[in-house]
């Protein structure tokens, strides 16, 4: 199989989406999908209307470098934070187990767009509710 063979209709595009789908998500092509903000409003677009996304970028982390060995050693760090809040935990006096970030993770520009497009809701909502919502004065 190669690549001529979808452009010489040898192979449906359907096959051709189902190989692009299986590419690892820290490649430059799934990479280059997790940035791109027009693909994903697109998709977005299109799961609102049900419809399905053919060639749709995998979800979770997908930026160039964040290969499986990157992920795997954030995955480490949280666990050893997490180990190391437990021990302060029992130190203390009240035993409280204090609050860590996990190591910050990359973000794909289809998750930023879910998470525009709910704030962007959210806001609406507030707005039909509250009017023009709670206007307080600059001399206050």
């Amino acid at each position: 199989m190669s690549i001529y063979d979808f452009f010489l209709h040898r192979r449906s595009w359907r096959q051709f989406y189902s190989l692009i789908s299986q590419l690892p998500y820290w490649g430059r092509y799934m990479a280059a999908i997790a940035a791109d903000e027009g693909w994903a409003s697109y998709v977005l677009d299109k799961e609102e209307a049900g419809e399905e996304v053919p060639g749709q970028a995998a979800e979770g982390p997908s930026v160039a470098h964040y290969s499986p060995v990157v992920a795997r050693l954030d995955l480490l760090a949280d666990r050893v934070l997490s180990v190391r809040t437990a021990v302060q935990a029992g130190y203390s006096k009240d035993h409280q187990e204090p609050h860590f970030e996990p190591v910050p993770r990359p973000t794909t520009a289809l998750e930023r767009e879910r998470e525009r497009r709910g704030r962007n809701l959210l806001l609406e909502l507030e707005a039909q509710i509250l009017g023009e919502g709670l206007a307080l004065s600059a001399a206050e």
